[in-house]
């Protein structure tokens, strides 16, 4: 689950381009349900609570940490992703570590 991009194309990038290399890539069938922002935190407050939630979840601000005892911590996935893709980017890459990448847990 992921906001509602403010620009249009990108999501339309990320569903019809993104998606379709890393589902072929890893070879499962994604589905993406993309929320307005201000209803992501209820909607993943929600799916938490329920145990029937989004595998994955695209969060901002400090809202992981809200969820520390429900999620599983990917900073070391992120870390190691940001690493190799700061090497090859023109732009410079915002750090993982200041990032809390998190999945749900499901039978927490």
């Amino acid at each position: 689950m992921k906001w509602v991009d403010f620009v249009p194309a990108t999501d339309t990038l990320f569903r019809k381009e993104m998606m379709l290399e890393a589902e072929k890539a890893l070879g499962v069938k994604m589905n993406l349900e993309t929320v307005n922002g201000n209803d992501l935190q209820p909607r993943v407050t929600a799916g938490i609570q329920s145990g029937a939630g989004p595998d994955l979840i695209m969060a901002f601000n400090n809202q992981t940490y809200l969820y520390a005892n429900s999620v599983v911590d990917m900073t070391d996935l992120a870390e190691e992703v940001g690493k190799r893709e700061a090497a090859s980017s023109p732009t410079p890459v915002r750090s993982a570590a200041t990032a809390r990448c998190s999945c749900p847990c499901r039978g927490r």
